[in-house]
Parts: C-alpha cells; sequence; structure tokens
C-alpha cells in the first residue's frame, strides 16, 4: 500500500483533470441520495483531492462537520486549497488505521469514494458500522471487478514481454464488488441494513494507444505496476502498451473503455 501511496502522491497535481472531473456526476449522486441533515458529523474516507467532501460540504456546512481522511498527503494537499472551512478537518492517514482511532457510534455518515477495493471491504465495513451512530447510514461507491478489464489486462502482457525487468511482484489485486448485488451482500454480512443499490456506466473513446497511455498514467489505473518494471525499460515498458492495445482493442473508430461503478447506501440498525 506504500508504493500506491506514493503513485497517488505523484498524481495529485492532474487528478482531477483526468479522473474526478469524468466521476464527480456519479459521486455527486452518491451524496445526494444520502440525504444527510445539515447538522451531521460526517467522516470521508479515502477524500482524495476532496470531490465528495466538497459535495459534502454543500449539504451540512456550516452547521455540521465533516472529517475527510486519505493516505496521500499530496491529495490532501489538493483538497485543501479547494475548501477552506473551520468545520471541515483533513487528516493524513489510512481508513483502517484512522477507524480503529474513532470512537464507537460517533458519525451519523460515513462515506468511502473509489476506495473500498484496496482494504478487505468487509473488514472495513465492520469497522465503518462501529463508528456508526444508530440508524447513521455509509455511503460507498467503487470501481466494478469487471471494469476497465483492456487495461488491466494490457498490463499484464506487457509483463509477461519483460519478464526479466520484473523488479519484484506485489499483489496488485483490488477488491471490488462485482455488481449491485454483490455491494448488497457485503452490507448484510457487515451487519448493515442496505436501503438501495444501483450501477452506472461511463464510456471514453481514445484515438490511438497513446491517448490511452496518457489517461492511464495520470488516473491511478496503473497505480503500483510501474514500480514493478526497471524504470531503465520504461520507454520499452510504453511502447509495448501502446502497441498491444491497439493490436488488441482498436477499431475503425478507435479504442473504446467502459468504466463501470456500483454504488449503494445502508444504515446501522
Amino acid at each position: 500500500m506504500e508504493t500506491i501511496k506514493e503513485d497517488y502522491n505523484s498524481l495529485a497535481s492532474t487528478y482531477d483533470e483526468y479522473f474526478s472531473n469524468i466521476t464527480r456526476p456519479h459521486s455527486q449522486e452518491l451524496v445526494r441520495r444520502l440525504n444527510i441533515n445539515s447538522s451531521a458529523t460526517v467522516l470521508d474516507l479515502a477524500c482524495g483531492t476532496g470531490t465528495i467532501t466538497a459535495e459534502l460540504r454543500k449539504y451540512i456546512c456550516p452547521k455540521g462537520k465533516i472529517i475527510a481522511v486519505d493516505s496521500s498527503e499530496q491529495m490532501i494537499n489538493k483538497a485543501k486549497d479547494k475548501i477552506n472551512e473551520k468545520n471541515v478537518e483533513f487528516i493524513c492517514g489510512g481508513m483502517l488505521g484512522i477507524l480503529d482511532e474513532c470512537q464507537e457510534n460517533s458519525f451519523d455518515c460515513v462515506t468511502c469514494g473509489w476506495a473500498i477495493g484496496y482494504a478487505s471491504p468487509l473488514e472495513l465495513l465492520k469497522k465503518i458500522k462501529r463508528v456508526l451512530k444508530q440508524n447513521g447510514k455509509i455511503g460507498i461507491i467503487e470501481n466494478r471487478k469487471d471494469t476497465l478489464s483492456p487495461l488491466r489486462e494490457t498490463g499484464i502482457k506487457v509483463m509477461q514481454r519483460y519478464p526479466q525487468h520484473i523488479l519484484y511482484v506485489m499483489d496488485l489485486t483490488l477488491h471490488l464488488p462485482r455488481d449491485e448485488r454483490h455491494l448488497e451482500r457485503l452490507y448484510k454480512k457487515a451487519g448493515l441494513k442496505s436501503l438501495e443499490v444501483w450501477e452506472g456506466e461511463a464510456k471514453f473513446s481514445f484515438k490511438d494507444g497513446r491517448e490511452v497511455l496518457n489517461w492511464v498514467l495520470h488516473t491511478g489505473a496503473s497505480a503500483g505496476f510501474d514500480r514493478m518494471m526497471d524504470p531503465k525499460v520504461k520507454n520499452k515498458c510504453d511502447n509495448a502498451f501502446i502497441e498491444i492495445i491497439e493490436r488488441d482493442y482498436k477499431t475503425k473508430e478507435g479504442i473504446n473503455i467502459s468504466h463501470k461503478y456500483v454504488a449503494g447506501i445502508a444504515e446501522r440498525i
């Protein structure tokens, strides 16, 4: 996770342009559906550059309070640049560790956007349940397990082409929900009452492999992967990625990539 944190630190300056601006409408929908009380105390886990935090602020400041958490210091700094409210507190730290430090029954709502895959989802949800007040709500939005599969498959093929340049192997498996029913089951296993779950999709079109690579390198989609390969062969790996994704996925219309997500709201009963 330290490697992934370092990658997100390096992405902070361009993350909004390449990722947050695309996912913002979906994150905003999650916050709207939560129907949060204006005096609520909210914990925003994996706040990143503050997209969900900023949306929460519209509903609960100045009466309520937001504690926004992220493991990337640079992401936190970008969020602070956008949000300057006495009712919003930013903390740099990991989700699980921060949850362990929080008092039981202390939050009216907990949100987590695009990050439950970096932890054991069931462990995370159980920890969130502990800090929620009675009838407190949790809002999750996350990539579906099958999203962006062409990117993962292409990355694996690049590694297979240059196995002698792999510096080390790390488990980059993300524990992502397969669909809305999977998220609903996770809520129930954690002892939470599922209120609603839904899915969505955004489609991206790129003219060529180089444009895809540029997007990948600025969104966190390759977090952890780059550091497994010898930096001396970065150009070779980049060129191989372009070649392979064009060979396998390019059509007359270009390269189409589907970004699928699942979201849901539950409450502590």
